[in-house]
């Protein structure tokens, strides 16, 4: 597998040159030489399937259904439409799914420096700063099952470092709340956090009727 250091979303790079992209994607088949991922862009937009040619994934590596941070340029230079791509590389990311728990009374003791949270499709994914070295001690999306019938359940944000280096690095992580938006009684979900970059420690995502 091809792996680099890429730093963010839906932006282009130098690392993808002026016609390339990086988006977080879910990995779903493979081939001999092929690779096919799927993605959403924000929210509820359609399905976008891509497949890389000339690639092929281990999958006792990257199990299919894992969340990658792809760096890729579209072989008919159209971004955001199904078909070929060449990948310029890619590496993983923090895949998790939404944990119904009752919300511990310190959850906002450690915060995030959020750089970016949005929806696509059945995951909130969430591009921040940290500065623990290896993987957090803890990093979870509980939603509070008091609220799990309403029509906005209410998510929380619990992080917690291992341990501190004093390099900063970009971190993604990506969350499933199938489980949350699936039900009859959801309209959308509010995700509650402690955002040390701003002020705003609350996020309305609405889902399509």
């Amino acid at each position: 597998m091809l792996a680099v250091v890429l730093s963010s979303c839906n932006i282009s790079y130098p690392e993808a040159d002026d016609k390339g992209y990086i988006d977080i994607v879910t990995f779903v088949s493979t081939t001999s030489n092929t690779a096919t991922f799927e993605m959403q862009q924000r929210d509820d937009s359609p399905v976008i399937t891509y497949v890389a040619r000339d690639l092929s994934v281990d999958t006792s590596y990257c199990p299919r259904g894992t969340r990658l941070l792809l760096a890729y340029a579209p072989i008919s230079g159209e971004p955001y439409k199904s078909g070929y791509i060449h990948v310029l590389g890619m590496q993983g990311v923090y895949n998790a799914k939404v944990k119904q728990a009752a919300i511990p009374k310190d959850w906002d003791s450690n915060g995030i420096f959020l750089l970016e949270m949005w929806r696509s499709g059945n995951y909130i994914n969430i591009s921040s700063v940290i500065t623990s070295v290896d993987v957090p001690k803890r990093y979870d999306l509980l939603v509070d099952p008091t609220t799990i019938d309403n029509e906005f359940p209410q998510l929380y944000v619990v992080f917690e470092n291992e341990k501190i280096n004093e390099t900063e690095r970009a971190y993604f992580a990506s969350f499933d709340i199938s489980s949350v938006l699936s039900k009859p009684t959801c309209s959308g979900v509010v995700v509650n956090l402690k955002d040390s970059n701003q002020s705003n420690n609350q996020i309305t995502f609405e889902k399509k009727q």
